[in-house]
């Protein structure tokens, strides 16, 4: 794993170069400079309050997920049901490794602008959204969030987690490459299709 500078943006930690270049980033595997302590360092120290900051801000996007989007089938709310129940082993594994709390931050930046998008479109409840049709979570942010979850998964020998962290990453699968409305119809398909099986049952 190493560093990646994203168009536009920061060096940022957690990447592997196959997921920096499907991003369109430029990485390096100490970040720029020959000192990678110093540099790990500086990054580290010398933007935590506009971190702290910027999560703020993104945090009523998060939650207008969850509750408009997640929330509205089955399907969806078993996600929220994963997370919640394996959120404090995630939170013990990251408390002992500050490199994963950065990368799990970086990564949420990274598809807060999908996620963002997804939510309009989403209130509009219209597939008129072509001012976003060139937002896709595509390979570089799904691989990006896989590595994520890998990583959390090999500091736990929990086996519910690692079945837990296999199924968020094979529903992850499925939008891949996708438009927020692409994704948003896929997930309508699969709540109409789980809504039809328990009827069947």
């Amino acid at each position: 794993m190493g560093w990646c500078k994203l168009p536009g943006g920061d060096w940022e930690p957690g990447w592997t170069s196959e997921g920096c270049a499907a991003a369109g980033g430029v990485y390096s595997e100490t970040g720029p400079g020959s000192d990678g302590v110093c540099f790990l360092s500086t990054i580290l120290t010398r933007s935590l309050s506009q971190t702290i900051l910027d999560l703020g801000r993104t945090y009523q996007v998060a939650v207008t997920f969850r509750d408009e989007i997640l929330a509205s089938s089955a399907v969806r709310k078993r996600m929220i049901t994963i997370y919640y129940k394996h959120n404090p082993t995630m939170q013990s594994i990251a408390l002992r490794d500050h490199l994963l709390v950065a990368e799990s931050i970086n990564t949420w930046m990274s598809v807060l602008q999908f996620v963002t998008a997804t939510t309009i479109v989403a209130r509009r409840n219209s597939d008129a959204s072509g001012e976003y049709s060139e937002v896709r979570f595509n390979k570089g942010l799904h691989d990006r969030v896989v590595q994520l979850l890998n990583r959390f998964g090999a500091n736990s020998k929990d086996k519910q987690f690692q079945v837990a962290l296999k199924e968020v990453n094979e529903e992850l699968s499925r939008y891949v490459d996708l438009t927020p409305g692409e994704a948003l119809k896929t997930l309508r398909r699969k709540g109409r299709r789980s809504s039809q099986q328990r009827k069947k049952h």
